[in-house]
């Protein structure tokens, strides 16, 4: 059974790494996927199935068992589709159809997954104690969510298995399994979406106009909204037109302080991936938050694009500055990277080439199934 909650589409990298890992299971010919997608708005299950859960016949076993874990669950984001009539309708698609392992998807799912007598995997898309410490403006309040993130993060450690998303965030939870003595399975898969690498776009072979892309998201959460206004304040105009740069800005909800101009453009939703990769030669990524494994970083490398990025970024991930990636922190960083691209463009081709090839090889499909195939069957999860 694999749970997920309900985008409107699959625009961004979780959505994307959700609708993956689905592809990815039914690729397994012993599996046999069946789905469910929980709107959150509406509270109600979209699913595969033409099934209608009937409640005449719940006990006090299954009000206790829901009631109890409602109650442990002070986060909300555990919480908010975590109904009694969906709890049942899981419940008995267990039992109709035998399920075995329940996978579930980002916290809003997690509850369902704790079924008797079912495995149960979780897929983990940042450690959030440590996320909302930063995301969140106010001290008072982040100090609060981190905390009750801090009891997510419990609950999760009762699944068999938590796919987390890169080596940084294996260690927070390794960290917190040893703390609370338990023998979670912790397995690192990175985005799934680079299970699938296009095939379409083409390797750079040389440089004549550099021009350099941020992707941002959206605007309106902190983080972002802090590495827009580092970068547009360090890769200002006037720096770009002395070195004959572009700046391309990707995302949306941009605030009005960002215009247009001679040298820099802003893009809202790009629909053609390959459009972005096949336009822009660098790519930057500053450092505002210990987040997850983000996109904006690991895309560029895997699509054998020139990244400058802060090396906090990479989330413990082995790949070498100035073999991989160039390094930067600060403004000056990424302004002496760029002219170092400029006068050195087959060095940076070899950057670019080197960060395709060990990226495909440390986060690609390979490495994907099979730390997907030890999670679903490796018989320590039946230890605990």
């Amino acid at each position: 059974m694999y749970l997920a909650p309900l985008g409107k589409q699959f625009n961004g990298a979780e959505e994307s790494d959700i609708e993956c890992g689905q592809r990815i299971l039914m690729q397994f010919k012993d599996i046999s996927v069946h789905y469910a997608y929980l709107d959150i708005t509406s509270k109600k299950f979209n699913s595969m199935f033409n099934f209608y859960a009937n409640h005449s016949n719940t006990n006090i076993l299954d009000k206790l068992y829901f009631a109890w874990h409602s109650i442990t669950s002070p986060d909300y984001t555990l919480r908010q589709g975590y109904t009694f009539e969906n709890f049942i309708f899981i419940k008995r698609i267990c039992e109709k159809y035998q399920i075995d392992l329940i996978f579930t998807n980002t916290s809003s799912t997690f509850l369902f997954g704790r079924q008797k007598g079912r495995r149960h995997i979780h897929r983990s898309v940042c450690f959030e104690p440590f996320y909302v410490l930063r995301s969140v403006s106010n001290s008072i309040k982040s100090r609060f969510h981190s905390f009750l993130k801090l009891f997510t993060v419990l609950k999760e450690l009762q699944a068999d298995g938590v796919a987390v998303i890169s080596p940084r965030d294996q260690n927070y939870y390794e960290l917190v399994n040893k703390l609370l003595c338990t023998k979670t399975k912790i397995e690192v898969i990175p985005l799934r979406q680079f299970y699938f690498p296009s095939n379409n776009l083409k390797r750079i072979k040389s440089i004549s106009t550099i021009s350099i892309a941020f992707l941002g998201s959206t605007y309106n959460v902190l983080h972002n909204m802090k590495s827009l206004e580092f970068m547009v304040t360090n890769l200002d105009e006037n720096f770009l037109e002395t070195h004959n740069f572009y700046l391309n800005l990707y995302g949306s909800k941009f605030p009005n302080s960002i215009q247009d101009s001679d040298r820099i453009k802003t893009h809202k939703w790009v629909k053609d991936i390959n459009e972005i990769y096949s336009l822009n030669t660098c790519f930057v990524v500053p450092y505002f938050l210990n987040s997850g494994m983000q996109s904006k970083v690991f895309e560029p490398l895997i699509n054998g694009r020139i990244l400058i990025c802060d090396p906090r970024t990479l989330s413990n991930y082995d790949f070498r500055p100035f073999k991989h990636f160039i390094p930067a922190v600060s403004g000056d960083d990424f302004k002496s990277a760029l002219v170092w691209v400029k006068n050195n463009r087959e060095a940076s081709l070899k950057i670019g080439e080197a960060a395709l090839l060990e990226s495909r090889r440390m986060i690609g499909r390979d490495t994907i199934h099979a730390t997907l195939n030890k999670l679903l069957y490796l018989n320590s999860l039946n230890e605990k």
